[in-house]
């Protein structure tokens, strides 16, 4: 069976004035070094504008976020030391997967499998899935990126416990080959309904 997702429905993303701000995620604990977490015109990654999207599934369904999509500014590549969520409550994050540049239509899906697999595609995609890699430690060049589209991200996720959980964000930490870190966090919500 085809088990894929377009998103529902739209939800604010905006962050709480004042809220704690909240970061759980998978780490390369060999990159530790302070980082720009404020958007700057210097910085290689493009930091979009708030979105999100609500989504439901059984409780304790594993699945994968790929509604963001990382596009690089200028020819220097990048490292991803991290990718996190941003103010989860209840959501769990099972890990990080990238795709380069191959899908005619990346972004704004989701899959009710983590990590994601060909199963959950349909045929019509032009899904290619034999460059997807932990995003953790991997660089992106933009030289690879001849369709000028960016690379998709996969965010894996679990809602353990019925209910209504949400993230207010990711937060994506990379470097450059010039060792300048950068952590922004992109307002992106995912409001899930557990069932």
């Amino acid at each position: 069976m085809r088990r894929r997702f377009l998103i529902a429905s739209v939800v604010s993303a905006a962050l709480a004035v004042g809220a704690t701000l909240v970061v759980i995620g998978v780490r390369d604990a060999a990159e530790d070094r302070p980082c720009q977490s404020e958007p700057s015109s210097s910085a290689p990654m493009r930091v979009p504008g708030g979105y999100g999207w609500g989504h439901e599934l059984p409780a304790g369904t594993q699945f994968s976020d790929a509604s963001f999509i990382i596009e690089l500014l200028g020819d220097a590549p990048i490292t991803i030391d991290d990718v996190a969520l941003v103010n989860p409550d209840g959501l769990e994050m099972l890990g990080a997967m990238i795709i380069p540049p191959v899908r005619p239509y990346p972004g704004t899906i989701v899959l009710n499998t983590w990590p994601p697999n060909e199963d959950d595609m349909l045929a019509d995609d032009g899904f290619d899935f034999s460059g997807m890699e932990d995003a953790i430690g991997a660089t992106l060049d933009p030289a690879d990126d001849t369709t000028g589209q960016g690379w998709e991200l996969f965010v894996g996720m679990v809602a353990p416990e019925r209910g209504e959980w949400r993230r207010d964000g990711l937060k994506i930490t990379y470097h450059t080959e010039q060792g300048t870190s950068y952590c922004p966090s992109i307002p992106a919500e995912v409001v899930f309904t557990a069932s």
